[in-house]
């Protein structure tokens, strides 16, 4: 459980994820985001995290530069009927869609050391008989050959012979009539897939023929002459049987394919999945992400640092003050005190930001050493929720959060509260809060709390299992 539901926009973790977006190669993977989600299931958070360390240690061996073209999209109905075929366009996709299968194959199968991204990769089907079906007959642009069946080659032979013979005899012609002051200053020109002659208007008597079309001035006619017709209809015939051939052996080609969509569209999805991954591990290398111990017993952050200042300041050549923290069964909550600018929000979001990242698969930044509890349930009351349409004054919508929090917190719950008990009178507020606090901690939830009234610290310090901490801001370096 999660709260409140904008518990991504509040921790930043909205920006991990746009973050993760732009790392993706393929439209497909950016699809998979919305399906990121907190888990409380240990055995799956392990299996993800385990997949972007393998995925990481292949990013920094240079191994995952593999292509991930896979948008590719066929209507699986429309591709069984018999009339099928694919057009040039689908072809490239599939063959680039299976280049990228076969390469991402390559990089990963049998090498131990990449266990669970093998298992992924082991979803995809062998693209190579299919590779080599279709280069056969197909080429770069997904074109197909001249030869891609005997008889196409043999039209195609027998069309360029043809083509030589009507291109030999309308050059003859060409310089004939060019000779006679018939034709404009032009070259031979193509109507209608015709050879014709761009003839002077006021000469298009003298030339005996078919007029086919004219010029926008209608000084020049284009004139296909008596004896280029029967040249021009074999040529066009033979292009009917050559269209009629290819069609053919395009339905043979596409049928080849048909049977091997289930395949396809598996090993697709196995690729999305690993691009996905391969975002997170490209992240976790910018961010310096690892992935710390599980234990159940201790929540020990060691040098922890927030995500996204750390990217701010690493552009600027600026370093970010790390954070120590240590939660467990006899240390459940903290009560962070400390003057504004000290930095306690800051450290908030961090532990906050670090938790949902771990939980929802992503490598975090901290140091070895830190061991991570996983929790059930993240309460978060951070920043102002005031709302005019819900009538929501700032200190209504943090008793709305604390209620919240109070009723469903239990001891497999996070709890993280930023100035608890702000937005009301002293008088009012410390007392609630402090009532708040004891809720929490009479139902045995872990949890960090900011504040800056002094009764709250007075009442953490009598509180078994309640610790307090201070953060200072320092006046000389403005840090």
């Amino acid at each position: 459980m999660l709260y409140p539901k904008n518990i991504d926009q509040k921790l930043g973790f909205d920006q991990i994820l746009d973050l993760c977006a732009n790392e993706c190669s393929s439209q497909r993977a950016k699809e998979l985001i919305a399906q990121i989600k907190f888990s409380s299931n240990k055995a799956l958070i392990v299996q993800r995290l385990a997949q972007v360390e393998e995925m990481k240690a292949l990013v920094l061996e240079g191994g995952a530069n593999f292509s991930l073209e896979i948008d590719l999209h066929i209507n699986k109905k429309k591709a069984a009927s018999k009339s099928f075929f694919f057009e040039q366009d689908q072809f490239v996709a599939i063959i680039d869609a299976l280049y990228s299968v076969q390469s991402a194959r390559k990089a990963i199968m049998g090498k131990v050391q990449y266990e669970e991204l093998n298992a992924i990769v082991s979803e995809c089907l062998d693209p190579a008989e299919l590779l080599e079906a279709l280069s056969a007959k197909l080429d770069a642009e997904g074109l197909l050959k001249e030869n891609a069946s005997p008889a196409l080659q043999k039209i195609n032979a027998e069309l360029k012979s043809k083509e030589k013979g009507l291109q030999k005899h309308s050059r003859r012609l060409f310089s004939e009539y060019k000779d006679a002051g018939y034709l404009a200053d032009t070259e031979l020109g193509i109507k209608n897939g015709r050879m014709v002659m761009p003839v002077l208007s006021e000469h298009k008597r003298k030339v005996e023929g078919l007029l086919l079309d004219q010029s926008a001035t209608g000084k020049i006619s284009y004139i296909e002459p008596l004896s280029m017709v029967q040249l021009n209809n074999e040529l066009a015939e033979l292009q009917i049987v050559k269209s009629q051939e290819e069609i053919k052996v395009l339905r043979q080609l596409s049928k080849r394919i048909v049977p091997e969509l289930p395949s396809i569209e598996r090993s697709l999805h196995q690729l999305a999945v690993l691009d996905l991954i391969r975002a997170k591990a490209r992240i976790a290398v910018e961010i310096k992400g690892i992935k710390p111990t599980l234990n159940p017993k201790e929540h020990k952050l060691v040098q922890a640092r927030h995500p996204l200042l750390y990217l701010k300041h690493k552009a600027h050549e600026q370093s970010v003050i790390p954070l120590d923290l240590t939660l467990h069964k006899k240390q459940r909550m903290l009560i962070i005190s400390g003057p504004n600018a000290g930095g306690k929000s800051v450290a908030l979001k961090t532990v906050g930001l670090l938790q949902l990242m771990l939980q929802s698969g992503f490598l975090i930044p901290l140091d070895h050493g830190s061991e991570l509890m996983l929790f059930d349930k993240l309460f978060i009351d951070i920043g102002d929720d005031q709302s005019i349409e819900s009538d929501l004054s700032t200190y209504s919508s943090h008793l709305k959060a604390a209620k919240h929090i109070v009723n469903h917190c239990d001891p497999k719950s996070m709890v993280l509260i930023d100035e608890i008990g702000t937005g009301t009178d002293p008088t009012f507020g410390a007392p609630i809060a402090q009532a708040v606090l004891e809720e929490i901690h009479e139902k045995g939830a872990f949890g960090i709390i900011t504040t800056h009234f002094s009764q709250i610290k007075n009442r953490a310090r009598s509180l078994k299992e309640a610790v307090n901490a201070a953060m200072l801001f320092d006046m000389e370096h403005l840090q």
